[in-house]
């Protein structure tokens, strides 16, 4: 298994190569929390969330608490 740092760059390419990819810049946002680039892990959340507002890794997992941060700060800026 490559290391954490290779799986981001591998995701980051993923994202950046088809960045209507909710799926890579979903896993993107985790493995970005899972080595502590919280504020890029927001970012990559915050993409999947813009991309599938209703989709089910928006809600789950490690996005669950940052999309749902994400929805709320928009709604509150509207």
């Amino acid at each position: 298994m490559s290391s954490l740092h290779d799986r981001i760059a591998q995701f980051r390419k993923m994202a950046t190569d088809d960045p209507d990819n909710e799926l890579g810049h979903f896993r993107l946002g985790q493995l970005l929390m899972e080595d502590n680039q919280h504020a890029a892990a927001v970012e990559a959340f915050e993409k999947t969330v813009e991309l599938s507002p209703n989709s089910r890794r928006s809600t789950s997992t490690s996005g669950n608490v940052t999309a749902n941060s994400v929805r709320r700060t928009r709604r509150s800026k509207c």
